[in-house]
């Protein structure tokens, strides 16, 4: 099928979920995500590849699917093995950018189109103790059919790997592009080799909440088995 052959070489295509996360799709056929893991964009990365990870949990998605900040990379080439500190420039997001911030501009929602979601344009989002966090829409909620405009969003927060509901009056534009160029804080983690019984597409509620109660904000070591853009696959998780 042409369509699905197409569909799959286009370079910068976003990955269906569940090919991410099982290896397969029972859409396949319907689904208009890509289906075909793009290895060159592993040297585009933001993470390695391979060796070994210590991790600080931050967001758990499912049984499998977790948000961490990176804290070191442990490459072992031979006989030598060389620990790396991760500079995952913290400490910049947390004084400069909140800085520069209280001089930023609101954002004019009337930008926010589909055009706007697609690309994943970052803005800020300021919450209710006055911290400012990147974020990217990933929806429109409502409406105002007084002005007319979008006033409530579906957002992912790239920093803390997690989606929020936000609305147009905390919504800011990024003053500077150094801002927007920070890789995220957090990176994707799936760790493979586990899939739901009966080849369901999701994992049930109690198994997440299984791995929840073991591992939020724990310190983790992994395996780093491939990485891709702001994701890696890993196993041989380690609790500390």
């Amino acid at each position: 099928n042409r369509a699905l052959i197409s569909r799959d070489l286009e370079f910068m295509s976003e990955l269906c979920p569940s090919i991410k996360l099982f290896g397969f799709c029972q859409n396949y056929y319907n689904c208009k995500k890509c289906h075909t893991i793009n290895w060159e964009l592993s040297s585009l990365s933001h993470w390695p590849s391979s060796g070994f990870l210590k991790l600080k949990v931050i967001n758990i998605q499912s049984a499998t699917h977790f948000w961490c900040r990176v804290i070191s990379h442990t490459d072992i080439v031979g006989d030598t093995t060389t620990t790396v500190k991760c500079d995952d420039s913290f400490a910049l997001l947390s004084t400069d950018f909140q800085f520069a911030m209280t001089k930023s501009n609101k954002l004019s929602t009337v930008s926010i189109n589909h055009k706007f979601i697609q690309d994943k344009t970052l803005i800020a989002y300021k919450d209710n103790d006055g911290i400012f966090h990147r974020i990217y829409i990933t929806s429109i909620i409502e409406y105002d059919i007084k002005i007319p405009r979008p006033s409530k969003f579906t957002a992912f927060c790239i920093d803390l790997g997690c989606s929020i509901n936000v609305t147009y009056d905390n919504l800011y534009e990024i003053p500077s592009e150094k801002y927007k160029k920070i890789k995220p804080l957090v990176a994707e983690i799936i760790f493979v080799g586990l899939k739901p019984k009966h080849k369901e597409i999701i994992w049930q509620p109690e198994c997440t909440k299984l791995i929840c109660d073991s591992i939020n904000n724990a310190i983790i070591e992994v395996s780093v088995i491939a990485s891709s853009a702001n994701t890696m696959w890993v196993n041989q998780v380690l609790i500390y």
